[in-house]
Protein backbone atom coordinates (compact mmCIF):
# COMPACT_ATOMS: atom_id res chain seq x y z
CA UNK A 1 0.00 0.00 0.00
CA UNK A 2 3.20 2.12 0.73
CA UNK A 3 4.03 1.83 -3.19
CA UNK A 4 0.57 2.73 -4.26
CA UNK A 5 0.64 5.82 -2.59
CA UNK A 6 4.32 6.56 -2.95
CA UNK A 7 4.64 9.52 -5.66
CA UNK A 8 7.91 9.64 -6.64
CA UNK A 9 6.93 6.52 -8.79
CA UNK A 10 4.64 7.07 -12.16
CA UNK A 11 2.54 4.74 -12.66
CA UNK A 12 0.31 3.65 -9.49
CA UNK A 13 -1.67 6.95 -7.88
CA UNK A 14 -0.31 10.09 -9.31
CA UNK A 15 -0.76 7.93 -12.80
CA UNK A 16 -4.28 7.21 -11.25
CA UNK A 17 -5.74 11.14 -10.09
CA UNK A 18 -3.82 12.91 -13.30
CA UNK A 19 -6.23 10.68 -16.14
CA UNK A 20 -8.68 11.09 -13.83
CA UNK A 21 -8.34 14.94 -14.14
CA UNK A 22 -10.14 15.87 -10.57
CA UNK A 23 -13.00 13.54 -10.65
CA UNK A 24 -11.64 12.23 -7.42
CA UNK A 25 -13.29 12.74 -4.21
CA UNK A 26 -11.72 10.08 -1.61
CA UNK A 27 -9.00 7.18 -2.22
CA UNK A 28 -9.86 3.77 -0.54
CA UNK A 29 -6.18 1.59 -0.30
CA UNK A 30 -6.35 -1.99 0.32
CA UNK A 31 -4.02 -5.06 -0.77
CA UNK A 32 -4.75 -8.74 -0.86
CA UNK A 33 -1.41 -10.27 -0.17
CA UNK A 34 -0.13 -13.82 -1.49
CA UNK A 35 -0.67 -16.91 1.08
CA UNK A 36 3.15 -16.53 1.41
CA UNK A 37 3.28 -13.27 2.53
CA UNK A 38 4.68 -12.86 6.19
CA UNK A 39 3.76 -9.42 7.93
CA UNK A 40 6.12 -7.25 9.80
CA UNK A 41 4.14 -5.59 12.59
CA UNK A 42 4.42 -2.56 14.57
CA UNK A 43 1.80 -0.81 16.67
CA UNK A 44 -0.80 -3.81 16.21
CA UNK A 45 -0.80 -3.76 12.30
CA UNK A 46 1.15 -4.29 9.50
CA UNK A 47 3.78 -1.62 9.18
CA UNK A 48 2.73 -0.62 5.28
CA UNK A 49 -0.01 0.70 7.26
CA UNK A 50 1.37 3.47 8.86
CA UNK A 51 4.13 3.89 6.00
CA UNK A 52 1.13 4.34 3.36
CA UNK A 53 -0.29 6.60 6.20
CA UNK A 54 2.54 8.93 5.41
CA UNK A 55 2.43 8.17 2.24
CA UNK A 56 -1.38 8.86 1.89
CA UNK A 57 -0.59 12.39 3.64
CA UNK A 58 1.76 13.64 0.83
CA UNK A 59 -1.07 12.26 -1.71
CA UNK A 60 -3.92 14.87 -0.30
CA UNK A 61 -1.20 17.66 -0.29
CA UNK A 62 -0.58 16.87 -3.90
CA UNK A 63 -3.89 16.89 -4.46
CA UNK A 64 -4.91 20.14 -2.99
CA UNK A 65 -1.88 22.52 -3.48
CA UNK A 66 -0.92 20.85 -7.12
CA UNK A 67 -3.99 19.57 -9.44
CA UNK A 68 -6.44 21.97 -6.95
CA UNK A 69 -8.96 18.83 -6.22
CA UNK A 70 -8.21 17.72 -2.78
CA UNK A 71 -9.27 14.25 -1.48
CA UNK A 72 -9.06 12.08 1.09
CA UNK A 73 -7.30 9.00 1.92
CA UNK A 74 -8.45 5.54 3.34
CA UNK A 75 -6.17 2.79 4.16
CA UNK A 76 -6.72 -0.87 5.13
CA UNK A 77 -5.74 -1.86 9.03
CA UNK A 78 -4.41 -5.20 8.21
CA UNK A 79 -2.97 -7.65 10.03
CA UNK A 80 -4.45 -6.29 13.23
CA UNK A 81 -2.81 -8.56 15.95
CA UNK A 82 -5.25 -7.03 19.40
CA UNK A 83 -1.68 -5.80 21.19
CA UNK A 84 0.36 -1.91 21.30
CA UNK A 85 -1.87 -0.33 18.65
CA UNK A 86 -0.57 2.42 17.32
CA UNK A 87 -2.58 6.39 18.57
CA UNK A 88 -3.03 7.54 15.51
CA UNK A 89 -4.98 10.57 17.66
CA UNK A 90 -1.13 11.82 17.97
CA UNK A 91 -0.20 12.28 14.63
CA UNK A 92 -1.55 14.89 12.00
CA UNK A 93 -2.73 13.52 9.06
CA UNK A 94 -5.67 15.25 8.55
CA UNK A 95 -6.73 14.31 5.04
CA UNK A 96 -6.15 10.06 6.03
CA UNK A 97 -7.94 7.46 7.87
CA UNK A 98 -7.77 3.75 9.14
CA UNK A 99 -10.06 1.47 9.23
CA UNK A 100 -10.20 -1.85 10.67
CA UNK A 101 -12.03 -4.47 10.75
CA UNK A 102 -14.03 -6.98 8.61
CA UNK A 103 -16.82 -9.19 7.75
CA UNK A 104 -14.50 -12.32 7.99
CA UNK A 105 -12.01 -13.71 10.46
CA UNK A 106 -8.87 -13.25 9.65
CA UNK A 107 -6.23 -10.24 8.62
CA UNK A 108 -8.54 -8.56 6.36
CA UNK A 109 -10.38 -5.43 5.96
CA UNK A 110 -13.99 -4.50 4.68
CA UNK A 111 -13.38 -1.13 3.20
CA UNK A 112 -15.29 -1.87 0.53
CA UNK A 113 -18.31 -1.03 2.55
CA UNK A 114 -16.41 1.84 4.12
CA UNK A 115 -16.14 2.87 0.20
CA UNK A 116 -20.06 2.31 -0.60
CA UNK A 117 -21.71 3.58 2.59
CA UNK A 118 -19.53 7.24 1.98
CA UNK A 119 -20.21 7.14 -1.76
CA UNK A 120 -24.04 6.99 -0.73
CA UNK A 121 -23.86 9.71 2.11
CA UNK A 122 -24.09 13.47 1.30
CA UNK A 123 -20.78 15.14 2.28
CA UNK A 124 -21.60 16.62 5.62
CA UNK A 125 -23.05 12.89 7.27
CA UNK A 126 -20.87 10.48 9.29
CA UNK A 127 -20.18 7.52 8.54
CA UNK A 128 -21.23 6.29 11.54
CA UNK A 129 -24.94 7.49 11.54
CA UNK A 130 -27.42 5.28 13.06
CA UNK A 131 -30.17 6.70 11.36
CA UNK A 132 -28.88 5.23 7.82
CA UNK A 133 -28.90 1.84 9.16
CA UNK A 134 -26.56 -0.78 9.33
CA UNK A 135 -24.06 -1.65 7.26
CA UNK A 136 -24.07 -5.50 7.77
CA UNK A 137 -26.10 -7.67 9.26
CA UNK A 138 -25.66 -11.35 7.26
CA UNK A 139 -23.40 -12.50 9.92
CA UNK A 140 -20.72 -12.10 12.23
CA UNK A 141 -18.46 -8.83 11.83
CA UNK A 142 -14.65 -9.08 12.95
CA UNK A 143 -11.43 -7.34 14.30
CA UNK A 144 -8.88 -10.00 13.72
CA UNK A 145 -9.74 -13.40 14.40
CA UNK A 146 -12.19 -12.29 17.33
CA UNK A 147 -15.91 -10.95 16.42
CA UNK A 148 -16.38 -7.24 17.48
CA UNK A 149 -18.38 -8.31 20.37
CA UNK A 150 -15.67 -10.05 21.80
CA UNK A 151 -13.59 -6.76 20.97
CA UNK A 152 -12.71 -4.26 23.06
CA UNK A 153 -14.35 -1.78 20.85
CA UNK A 154 -13.59 1.39 22.44
CA UNK A 155 -9.69 1.22 22.92
CA UNK A 156 -9.54 1.15 19.38
CA UNK A 157 -12.20 4.44 18.29
CA UNK A 158 -10.34 6.01 21.03
CA UNK A 159 -6.75 5.42 19.59
CA UNK A 160 -8.30 7.23 16.42
CA UNK A 161 -9.17 4.49 14.33
CA UNK A 162 -12.35 3.48 11.74
CA UNK A 163 -13.82 0.65 13.34
CA UNK A 164 -17.15 -1.37 13.22
CA UNK A 165 -19.48 -1.80 16.53
CA UNK A 166 -22.87 -3.24 17.50
CA UNK A 167 -25.79 -0.82 19.33
CA UNK A 168 -28.11 -2.65 21.98
CA UNK A 169 -31.03 -3.62 20.80
CA UNK A 170 -30.34 -2.67 16.84
CA UNK A 171 -29.49 -6.02 14.32
CA UNK A 172 -26.50 -5.75 12.34
CA UNK A 173 -22.97 -3.61 12.67
CA UNK A 174 -22.41 0.01 12.07
CA UNK A 175 -19.17 2.18 11.64
CA UNK A 176 -18.11 3.71 15.38
CA UNK A 177 -17.17 7.41 13.70
CA UNK A 178 -15.03 9.01 10.68
CA UNK A 179 -11.85 9.93 12.54
CA UNK A 180 -9.18 11.18 10.60
CA UNK A 181 -5.82 10.05 11.73
CA UNK A 182 -5.13 13.69 13.58
CA UNK A 183 -5.34 15.58 17.17
CA UNK A 184 -9.31 15.37 18.46
CA UNK A 185 -8.50 19.18 18.77
CA UNK A 186 -7.50 19.80 15.26
CA UNK A 187 -10.65 21.34 13.25
CA UNK A 188 -10.59 18.79 10.50
CA UNK A 189 -10.41 15.64 12.76
CA UNK A 190 -12.97 13.54 10.77
CA UNK A 191 -14.00 12.86 7.43
CA UNK A 192 -17.67 14.48 6.91
CA UNK A 193 -15.32 17.40 8.34
CA UNK A 194 -13.04 17.51 5.43
CA UNK A 195 -15.40 16.10 2.73
CA UNK A 196 -17.44 19.38 3.50
CA UNK A 197 -14.53 21.99 3.08
CA UNK A 198 -13.14 19.94 0.51
CA UNK A 199 -16.43 20.71 -1.42
CA UNK A 200 -16.33 23.45 -0.84
CA UNK A 201 -12.72 24.25 -1.79
CA UNK A 202 -13.51 22.66 -5.33
CA UNK A 203 -16.53 24.72 -5.81
CA UNK A 204 -14.68 28.11 -5.18
CA UNK A 205 -11.85 26.93 -6.83
CA UNK A 206 -14.31 26.30 -10.01
CA UNK A 207 -15.72 29.80 -9.93
CA UNK A 208 -12.41 31.94 -9.34
CA UNK A 209 -10.81 30.06 -12.05
CA UNK A 210 -13.06 31.94 -14.60
CA UNK A 211 -11.28 34.80 -13.40
CA UNK A 212 -8.22 34.13 -14.02
CA UNK A 213 -6.23 36.71 -16.41
CA UNK A 214 -9.55 38.54 -16.59
CA UNK A 215 -9.26 42.72 -16.75
CA UNK A 216 -10.15 43.61 -12.67
CA UNK A 217 -11.53 47.36 -12.37
CA UNK A 218 -9.96 49.13 -9.99
CA UNK A 219 -9.98 52.13 -7.44
CA UNK A 220 -6.97 55.27 -8.12
CA UNK A 221 -5.11 53.54 -5.59
CA UNK A 222 -4.89 50.22 -7.50
CA UNK A 223 -6.83 47.94 -5.18
CA UNK A 224 -9.67 46.16 -6.24
CA UNK A 225 -13.15 48.39 -7.05
CA UNK A 226 -15.75 47.72 -4.66
CA UNK A 227 -18.72 46.42 -7.50
CA UNK A 228 -15.84 44.28 -8.91
CA UNK A 229 -15.34 42.39 -4.96
CA UNK A 230 -18.76 42.37 -4.43
CA UNK A 231 -19.05 40.78 -7.77
CA UNK A 232 -16.60 37.96 -6.78
CA UNK A 233 -18.28 37.77 -3.40
CA UNK A 234 -21.90 37.11 -4.85
CA UNK A 235 -20.20 34.43 -7.40
CA UNK A 236 -18.68 32.56 -4.54
CA UNK A 237 -21.37 32.31 -2.63
CA UNK A 238 -23.94 31.80 -4.77
CA UNK A 239 -22.09 28.81 -6.27
CA UNK A 240 -21.49 27.41 -2.91
CA UNK A 241 -25.53 28.20 -1.53
CA UNK A 242 -27.06 26.40 -4.62
CA UNK A 243 -24.63 23.43 -4.31
CA UNK A 244 -24.27 22.97 -0.99
CA UNK A 245 -26.84 24.87 1.53
CA UNK A 246 -29.96 24.23 -0.56
CA UNK A 247 -28.63 20.50 -0.21
CA UNK A 248 -28.28 20.51 3.27
CA UNK A 249 -24.77 20.01 3.26
CA UNK A 250 -24.34 23.70 5.49
CA UNK A 251 -25.88 24.98 8.47
CA UNK A 252 -27.91 27.84 8.15
CA UNK A 253 -30.18 29.19 10.81
CA UNK A 254 -33.90 29.03 9.04
CA UNK A 255 -34.93 32.24 11.49
CA UNK A 256 -32.82 34.62 9.60
CA UNK A 257 -33.15 34.85 5.94
CA UNK A 258 -29.54 36.39 5.89
CA UNK A 259 -27.98 33.32 7.33
CA UNK A 260 -26.73 31.52 4.34
CA UNK A 261 -24.43 28.87 5.83
CA UNK A 262 -21.24 30.77 4.01
CA UNK A 263 -19.50 34.25 4.12
CA UNK A 264 -17.15 35.61 1.41
CA UNK A 265 -15.20 38.61 1.50
CA UNK A 266 -12.36 39.76 -0.88
CA UNK A 267 -9.43 41.90 0.51
CA UNK A 268 -10.28 45.64 -0.84
CA UNK A 269 -6.58 46.58 0.70
CA UNK A 270 -4.40 44.45 -1.74
CA UNK A 271 -2.74 47.17 -5.18
CA UNK A 272 -3.61 44.64 -8.23
CA UNK A 273 -2.23 46.39 -10.35
CA UNK A 274 1.12 45.92 -8.26
CA UNK A 275 0.36 42.53 -7.46
CA UNK A 276 -1.98 40.91 -9.59
CA UNK A 277 -3.14 39.28 -7.03
CA UNK A 278 -7.22 38.66 -5.70
CA UNK A 279 -7.07 37.25 -2.21
CA UNK A 280 -10.61 36.16 -1.00
CA UNK A 281 -11.16 34.96 2.60
CA UNK A 282 -14.35 32.28 2.72
CA UNK A 283 -15.76 30.92 5.78
CA UNK A 284 -18.67 28.27 5.71
CA UNK A 285 -20.62 27.00 8.46
CA UNK A 286 -20.60 22.98 9.92
CA UNK A 287 -22.70 21.21 11.42
CA UNK A 288 -22.07 19.55 15.48
CA UNK A 289 -22.61 15.79 15.79
CA UNK A 290 -24.36 13.96 18.85
CA UNK A 291 -21.23 12.14 19.53
CA UNK A 292 -22.34 11.65 22.93
CA UNK A 293 -25.78 11.67 24.31
CA UNK A 294 -26.44 11.73 28.05
CA UNK A 295 -29.77 11.56 29.81
CA UNK A 296 -30.67 12.68 33.27
CA UNK A 297 -33.50 9.86 34.04
CA UNK A 298 -35.37 10.04 37.69
CA UNK A 299 -38.56 9.86 39.16
CA UNK A 300 -40.74 12.89 38.77
CA UNK A 301 -42.21 13.84 42.04
CA UNK A 302 -45.62 14.69 42.72
CA UNK A 303 -46.39 17.34 45.55
CA UNK A 304 -49.12 17.62 47.48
Amino acid sequence: MTGMLDLTESENVKALLNDANGRLRGIFVHRTPPESYTPTTTGGLDADVFTALSNATLVSNYCANTLKAPVFVVVSGLYYTGTDLTDLTERTDNTAAVLVGDTISGDGCAIGLLAGRLAAMPVQRNVGRVKDGSIYSAGYAYIGDKKVENTDVESIHDKGYITLRQHVGRAGYFFTDDPLATLPTDDYNGIAVRRVIDKAYRLAYNAMSEELLNEVSVNDQGQVSVSYAKSIENMIENAIINSMTVNGELVNDPADQNDTGVECLVDPTLNVLATGKIVVSLRIKLFGYAKFIEVNLGFKIITQ
